[in-house]
């Protein structure tokens, strides 16, 4: 049985933390189920300074590994898209959104909102993983439009 869900509903309820719920009601196609891999060179530019677990060299490594391994050619390869303010905003609340964006313009190293470690990109390669992330539920589940 096919129950559709809007990309809304799937969003607050994935990026909210309540993944679960959501899953059965999603339809993948009955053909073959697709697997993507989301990955692009960007994302190592977000420096996070030596000794930190999101480091270049860990994104490498995954990288790497998923491109050794048999099943590789049969990933569908997503391309990264920027995810547009009001998207993200279904998420996380338009001031944090904006103190962010403006942290990372003018080189801080942390957030003042806590303890999350930043670089003047950030706020730009942010944007372009959680638009990776949207392209790939819309590459993997397309009838959520």
């Amino acid at each position: 049985m096919k129950t559709e869900i809007t990309r809304r509903e799937f969003l607050v309820g994935t990026l909210g933390a309540t993944v679960l719920f959501l899953m059965p009601r999603i339809a993948i196609s009955e053909e073959k189920e697709k697997s993507c891999f989301l990955y692009n060179d960007i994302y190592l530019r977000h420096d996070t300074g030596e000794g930190h677990p999101e480091a270049p060299a860990r994104l490498r490594a995954i990288n790497n590994a998923v491109k050794e391994a048999k099943w590789y050619r049969d990933l569908l390869l997503v391309k990264v898209k920027e995810a547009d303010f009001e998207v993200v905003s279904l998420v996380h609340n338009r001031k944090y959104i904006e103190t962010v964006k403006k942290e990372c313009e003018a080189g801080h190293r942390k957030l003042t909102t806590g303890d999350t470690i930043i670089c003047k990109e950030s706020y730009s390669i942010a944007l372009k993983a959680a638009g990776g992330v949207l392209e790939a539920v819309d590459t993997v589940i397309p009838s959520l439009d």
